[in-house]
């Protein structure tokens, strides 16, 4: 068991056990005691102020990008809270995970016209709303003891296959609380989800091995392949089905670039020579990306009537016009191996087409 201690200083316990190491924020009063906690907490963890609140969301950004290592943002209210907003908006957009920490003013001044107050009474701004809409997860603490669940769940949701920002909201007075004794934090990983089921996925068998005896197979992969740590998988599964492999614009380097099956990268900024081996395959296999405008463009409308099998957390951007999608939505790498064992297995009693 631990001690009875602050809220803040349970956040500061917490966050080095889920290997968030870095605080990049700027300060305020009413986030001055999460900084207190930080700094008397000390390595590993580190707290780097920036100019600005959209700085620090950016730096939590760029640090994700170039360790692969997720991070805290802090913003105190009002214009701090603010001011950060675009950067959480990136941060979703980018499906780059953090946790993002926010002060308020103390809860038991909500309604009363405090400085700053964002609580959604008396006229004032809904924080909760607002970053519930920007955040993939947004909380407000209110119960100092609900801390130890509230943040947590919250951490999970930056961390699920599609990840994000979480937010949450802490008024200055829970911050300050001291709450009964807690165990020491463990590290939180998102709930398991489940592979798709069996039958849906013989479907995507058969559609692959029907379209691989009448053509091509062609691959378009994204940035979910990179987040899954599926590089090797997208590998094993091109060169079973004999199927080049075209990339999203954000996604080059989750295929090897100098593969005699690499075809470059797609959409408006992409290679011709992918864009015409697409339009001319008996079937497209999406794999980490949702063909957003950049990556599909009209390559979506040459798409209509062809069979399409999805891999991924979320749909594609294809409408109605594209009735024959196939989605296998459990996790990425689990559902890239789980379709090439499939494969395999009829490669083996020989009914997947030799490769050419």
């Amino acid at each position: 068991m631990g001690h009875s201690s602050r809220v803040v200083d349970y956040i500061a316990e917490f966050l080095p056990a889920q290997r968030l190491r870095h605080v990049f924020g700027v300060g305020g009063a009413n986030i001055e005691d999460l900084y207190d906690a930080v700094h008397h907490a000390g390595a590993p963890l580190r707290a780097l102020v920036a100019k600005h609140e959209f700085s620090a969301a950016a730096m939590a950004d760029g640090h994700f990008r170039a360790s692969g290592e997720p991070a805290v943002v802090v913003a105190t209210s009002g214009a701090g809270a603010m001011n950060v907003v675009p950067g959480i908006a990136e941060l979703r957009a980018s499906c780059v995970p953090a946790l993002v920490l926010i002060g308020q003013p103390p809860a038991r001044l909500d309604g009363r016209g405090s400085f700053q107050e964002t609580s959604g009474r008396a006229g004032s701004i809904d924080a909760l709303r607002l970053f519930s809409e920007i955040g993939v997860h947004c909380a407000r603490v209110e119960d100092p003891e609900s801390i130890t669940t509230l943040l947590p769940a919250a951490w999970e949701a930056a961390q699920r296959e599609t990840p994000g920002p979480a937010v949450l909201l802490l008024p200055k007075d829970v911050q300050q609380s001291v709450i009964t004794p807690w165990r020491a934090p463990v590290p939180v990983l998102p709930a398991p989800r489940p592979l798709t089921a069996d039958a849906v996925r013989r479907v995507a068998v058969r559609t692959l091995l029907d379209a691989r005896g009448a053509g091509e197979v062609v691959v378009i992969a994204g940035r979910g392949v990179a987040r899954s740590g599926a590089r090797d998988e997208l590998a094993r599964l091109s060169d079973l089905l004999d199927a080049p492999v075209a990339v999203a614009p954000d996604a080059r380097d989750v295929f090897d670039n100098g593969h005699h099956d690499f075809l470059g990268v797609t959409g408006a900024i992409g290679h011709h020579s992918a864009r015409r081996r697409i339009t001319g395959a008996a079937a497209v296999l999406l794999i980490g990306t949702r063909l957003p405008q950049l990556a599909g463009g009209d390559l979506r409308d040459h798409l209509k009537g062809l069979p399409v099998v999805a891999l991924g957390a979320d749909p594609p951007f294809l409408d109605d016009a594209h009735p024959g999608v196939l989605h296998l939505d459990g996790p990425l790498r689990e559902e890239i191996a789980a379709l090439t064992g499939e494969l395999d297995s009829a490669r083996r009693v020989g009914r997947c087409p030799a490769r050419r």
